[in-house]
């Protein structure tokens, strides 16, 4: 959206940024990013000594005059010569009505030389129900996540996360300076935190788009928060503080509901120790790590897909087990790796 405000008012607007870095008062705090460079028409690259950027207005900083169609920004505490704030008009397409502001961004334009508003809103979107299905979803630590669908089942093993985290690590510790962290260390751990962020954001957005696959309304996402209660020893506690099943469960909430899907967070305890098809509980079922053996029915099966079956129960009044269950999707689930550069794929199948 571009602003439609006088001359003098973009140049007040370049005046208040450019302040920021040529005042010796230390309570300016100017953005930490700035273009000194830009490249013309013909590809050269230009020196530009007057250094320009993005400002960004939040709530706070902005008013909004609906009647006049005017947005008043706030200069700041230490800029308010004069007037106070920066008055804008801007003229919207009638298709557009601006409401609900959550934050007006002032960017400089090289190539025409002039300031550019962009103004973000909040919308809801009233996105239609992929269909009338129940899908349960089980995080973990070594399988970020297991996904049960009425007639399927999804498994997503960690290793990825593992091995940055082990890589990373290992480069940070390496060069750790006497005085904290070398640049190095401090180059390994943000690294380390974009990449298990790009995968959480992989993740939530694979698993939604299968559930929409699945023809699925309702997502069940048990929620394990009751196990930071418990003592898991040095190790399994080190474990817990490094995994952020709390931010996958809100990325997940989000892209699931901009597609129309309910989701819902139920507590998760006992659904690991109960059968998924004869309800029997005891904590023995789980004879060794990925395997689940029902004492009762003799059913064999994966315990992370049995435990995300017994989460998408938790919301029907008519509990059918997982598809075939013998031996079936319960016992075999579909396996999802991820790869940096195609993302989330199905593990290919043996030769």
């Amino acid at each position: 959206m571009h602003s439609q405000s006088s001359q003098k008012v973009l140049e007040e607007l370049s005046e208040a940024f450019s302040s920021w870095f040529v005042s010796d008062d230390d309570r300016d705090n100017p953005p930490g990013y700035r273009k000194r460079n830009y490249y013309d028409s013909d590809g050269n690259r230009v020196h530009e000594e007057h250094p320009r950027s993005t400002v960004t207005w939040k709530q706070k900083g902005i008013r909004h005059d609906t009647k006049h169609d005017k947005l008043r920004l706030s200069k700041g505490k230490n800029h308010k010569d004069g007037h106070d704030f920066i008055l804008c008009e801007y003229q919207a397409p009638p298709e557009i009505e601006l409401e609900k502001i959550q934050q007006v961004r002032a960017v400089y334009n090289t190539g025409k030389a002039r300031w550019v508003l962009h103004v973000v809103c909040e919308e809801e979107i009233a996105a239609e129900s992929p269909g009338e299905n129940t899908a349960g979803v089980d995080l973990g630590i070594c399988n970020p996540a297991a996904v049960a669908f009425p007639d399927d089942a999804l498994l997503y093993p960690g290793n990825t996360l593992r091995e940055d985290k082990h890589y990373f690590q290992q480069e940070e510790y390496q060069t750790e300076g006497d005085h904290g962290p070398s640049q190095t260390a401090q180059w390994a751990r943000e690294k380390l935190a974009r990449r298990k962020d790009h995968f959480l954001h992989a993740l939530s957005k694979d698993i939604v788009e299968r559930c929409v696959d699945h023809d699925v309304g309702t997502l069940v996402i048990g929620d394990p928060s009751g196990v930071d209660e418990d003592d898991w020893g040095r190790h399994g506690n080190k474990r817990l503080d490094n995994w952020a099943y709390k931010r996958l469960m809100n990325l997940i909430d989000h892209k699931a509901r901009e597609r129309g899907i309910k989701v819902e967070m139920p507590d998760e305890r006992g659904t690991s120790s109960a059968c998924s098809v004869c309800g029997h509980e005891d904590n023995d079922n789980r004879v060794e790590r990925g395997l689940w053996k029902c004492d009762r029915c003799g059913v064999v099966g994966h315990g992370d897909v049995n435990g995300a079956d017994n989460i998408r129960q938790k919301t029907l009044s008519v509990t059918p087990p997982l598809g075939d269950s013998d031996n079936g999707c319960l016992a075999q689930p579909r396996v999802i790796h991820f790869s940096r550069t195609r993302g989330f794929q199905p593990r290919a199948p043996a030769e």
